[in-house]
């Protein structure tokens, strides 16, 4: 179970906060059985590498979602690529290693997995998702790499509706226990293969595939074409960023 809502869960939806994520792992901390946290407009958001994620008012859906039914889990990082499938279903959009959704090469969802601990001791992952929905414009530094559904000639839809339709889906996925669960919906949109990227620690790679643990399997342009996997970390898309 993917989404933790109705008895003992609950969602919470707020106007406006500085980050759901912030909000879903202090609930989490306090064990208080909160399933999602909700808002239309967020004003200092973050991605991945504590990257900013601008939501302006009702243009967009941020939310997180708290994995209680997964404590403990031995594959936290396949929760956020199971929720990532689900959000490139809604969208009719592509996935692009680990989690990022993209439609014409340009971002148009993000997803965010953090783990911590509760008050039990037990880790719980926090799986934060952000849409870009009706936006037009984009500050000129990610104007190049970012988009919205509405940008790239998606019927136009509101935050509540989609959120609606996401859920729906979500509740459509396998349960993520392995990589070959959600391996044929996850490859059936995965344009990762022969992207450039930078690995911390590795330098120029060309991603490869993505491996039974769901890593992703590159080859260095700086050591010999030797291959190496990376976890789900900070891996830096060249040509979008």
């Amino acid at each position: 179970m993917l989404i933790a809502l109705g008895e003992p869960f609950r969602r919470i939806h707020l106007d406006s906060c500085e980050s759901t994520q912030d909000l879903a792992l202090e609930y989490v901390r306090n064990a208080d059985l909160v399933g999602i946290v909700s808002t239309f407009h967020q004003t200092r958001g973050r991605g991945r590498g504590d990257r900013s994620w601008l939501t302006p008012p009702s243009q967009a859906l941020t939310f997180s979602t708290i994995q209680w039914p997964y404590a403990d889990f031995h594959a936290m990082p396949l929760l956020g690529m199971a929720w990532a499938v689900a959000v490139a279903n809604v969208c009719d959009a592509q996935l692009q290693w680990p989690n990022d959704v993209v439609l014409d090469g340009k971002k148009v969802a993000g997803i965010l997995t953090e783990v911590v601990r509760d008050a039990g001791g037990r880790k719980i992952a926090v799986v934060g998702i952000g849409i870009n929905l009706t936006q037009t414009e984009f500050p000129p530094e990610i104007a190049h790499r970012a988009t919205s559904l509405l940008l790239a000639g998606r019927p136009r839809t509101t935050p509540e509706m989609f959120l609606a339709d996401l859920l729906a889906e979500i509740a459509r996925i396998p349960e993520p226990n392995n990589w070959d669960a959600i391996s044929e919906p996850w490859l059936a949109r995965d344009v990762t293969p022969g992207k450039r990227i930078f690995v911390a620690g590795k330098g120029e790679a060309i991603a490869m595939e993505i491996d039974k643990l769901g890593n992703l399997i590159a080859q260095s342009e700086t050591n010999d074409s030797a291959t190496f996997t990376t976890t789900i970390g900070e891996v830096v898309y060249e040509s979008s960023n």
